[in-house]
């Protein structure tokens, strides 16, 4: 990250033609005027680890929240079907008086 910084920091010192001219190469992907530039900035940096490979879970992941969504909405359910039936009862002992 520091590398991409310093080398936005030595890009502020072109002119905005300049800066619009490698920008707009750089969005069409012709990225050799960038790999050069960034390549000093970044000489002394270590070598990119290889990223450790971890099982997919992602299968176990959505039926746990499906279970969980499921359980929650159903005791959403009950509440109010208590919160109806305490009503009623308050309603009709109203009345009843």
């Amino acid at each position: 990250m520091m590398a991409e910084i310093d080398l936005a920091q030595e890009l502020a010192e072109r002119s905005d033609a300049a800066i619009a001219t490698a920008v707009k190469k750089f969005l069409d992907e012709k990225f050799t005027e960038f790999d050069t530039a960034l390549a000093p900035v970044t000489a002394g940096l270590p070598a990119d680890r290889q990223a450790r490979q971890l099982p997919d879970t992602s299968n176990d992941e959505v039926i746990g929240w499906a279970a969980s969504s499921v359980r929650l909405n159903s005791t959403r359910h009950r509440e109010k079907r208590l919160l109806s039936r305490a009503y009623a009862i308050i309603a009709l002992s109203t009345i009843s008086t």
